[in-house]
């Protein structure tokens, strides 16, 4: 397989992997919102708006989280168009020891029953990676990587 294609194939995983993650955190918003409204009706006191001020808390975390995860999927829908010649955000990487793919903070992900590391190009990993060109050597954390392909 191409390293374009399977570029392509890693980026379809990582979407997907966040679109999961939108349905279950637009799924929790859901019940805290309801859980707000029934203290709402039932608020007799402190207790009810010690309750009812955690559940907002709760829900800025969550609307936080939401808008990290859009904006990643964002960044992984420009990742699709980047230039093979030197190394930046966007890439897929082939090294001598694993892919890696700089564009979001995912972590390891398994496509093709091959683990892909995917982080971001600030990362201190990925950042060692900026700039380069396929046969340049990383070295990090007392590690060579040689890179052998970009797309």
């Amino acid at each position: 397989m191409e390293i374009e294609d399977f570029k392509h194939i890693v980026i379809e995983e990582c979407t997907k992997i966040l679109k999961e993650r939108i349905s279950a955190i637009e799924l929790e918003l859901k019940f805290l919102l309801k859980d707000i409204a029934e203290d709402t009706k039932s608020s007799a006191g402190d207790k009810y708006e010690t309750s009812r001020e955690m559940a907002n808390i709760e829900r800025g975390k969550q609307e936080s989280q939401l808008a990290i995860t859009r904006k990643s999927l964002n960044i992984l829908k420009n990742a699709r168009h980047t230039k093979k010649e030197i190394i930046a955000g966007g890439n897929l990487i082939r090294t001598d020891k694993n892919w890696i793919f700089l564009s979001i903070s995912l972590g390891p992900v398994t496509v093709n029953n091959e683990v892909v590391l995917v982080i971001t190009p600030l990362s201190p990993l990925g950042s060692s990676f900026i700039d380069l060109r396929p046969g340049e050597i990383v070295k990090f954390n007392k590690q060579d990587y040689t890179i052998e392909a970009i797309a």
